[in-house]
C-alpha cells in the first residue's frame, strides 16, 4: 500500500518535464542523451516554472486526496472536492489545470450561482474519460479495499472530477487490480482477477 501511494507521486514526478510529450521524434530532439527521469520543464511546456521533482497538477490533487483521507479516515467527496476547488480556483495556484479540471471548476461555480447557499454534492465533475483519478487512486483503495463497498466509493471518487462512465468503469477496473495486488496476488493474476470480475458485472 505504502509503494502504491508512493508509486503514483513518484510516477508524476518522474515525467514531470516530458508529460504529455508523444512524438518520439520530439522526445529525440528535445533530449538528445535519452529520458532519465524527473526532468524540469522546459520553458513553453505544460508545467513550465516548475523544478524537478514537483509534481504536476495530477500530483498536487493527489496530494490533496491523501490529505483529506488522512484528516477524514475515510474517502468523503464533498471534502476532497471542497479542497480540490478551494486549490484549483485560487490565483495564487500556478500549476496547469487540465480539461476535467476546468470543466469541474465551471460545474461548480454554474451551481453556486444558480443555488447560492446551497450544498454542492461534488459528483458533478467533467465529461471527461482521461486517467486523472487513476493518478490519485490509490489512498482511496488502501483505505477502503476491504470494504464491501469499494466500488461505489471509488465511483464517487471518480465522479468528483469525472463524471464520465467511461471513466468510472476504468476506475473500477483500476481499483480491482489495485485491490488484488493488496491481497497479495502478482500482477498477472490481479489483472487477471479484476478482468473477470468486471466481465461479470458486465453480462449481468
Amino acid at each position: 500500500m505504502r509503494g502504491a501511494i508512493w508509486g503514483q507521486f513518484v510516477g508524476v514526478a518522474a515525467c514531470l518535464g516530458v508529460h504529455w510529450i508523444y512524438d518520439l521524434a520530439d522526445l529525440a530532439q528535445r533530449y538528445p542523451a535519452g529520458i532519465e527521469g524527473f526532468e524540469a520543464p522546459a520553458s513553453g511546456h505544460y508545467h513550465s516554472g516548475k523544478a524537478s521533482g514537483d509534481q504536476t497538477h495530477y500530483g498536487d490533487a493527489a496530494l490533496l486526496l491523501l490529505e483529506s483521507i488522512a484528516a477524514l479516515g475515510c474517502f468523503d467527496p464533498v471534502d476532497f472536492g471542497t479542497r480540490f476547488v478551494t486549490l484549483m480556483d485560487s490565483l495564487q495556484y500556478s500549476g496547469y489545470r487540465d480539461h476535467a479540471t476546468k470543466e469541474t471548476l465551471a460545474n461548480y461555480r454554474s451551481f453556486r450561482q444558480a443555488h447560492p447557499g446551497e450544498r454542492f454534492c461534488f459528483q458533478r465533475g467533467a465529461d471527461d474519460d482521461q486517467n486523472a483519478t487513476a493518478t490519485r487512486l490509490a489512498p482511496v483503495v488502501a483505505t477502503h479495499y476491504q470494504d464491501e463497498s469499494l466500488l461505489e466509493i471509488v465511483t464517487a471518487a471518480t465522479r468528483v472530477c469525472q463524471d464520465n462512465e467511461r471513466a468510472v468503469a476504468y476506475m473500477r477496473c483500476h481499483a480491482l487490480i489495485l485491490r488484488g495486488l493488496f491481497d497479495g496476488k502478482d500482477l498477472p493474476a490481479a489483472f487477471d482477477t479484476a478482468a473477470r470480475r468486471r466481465a461479470d458485472s458486465v453480462r449481468k
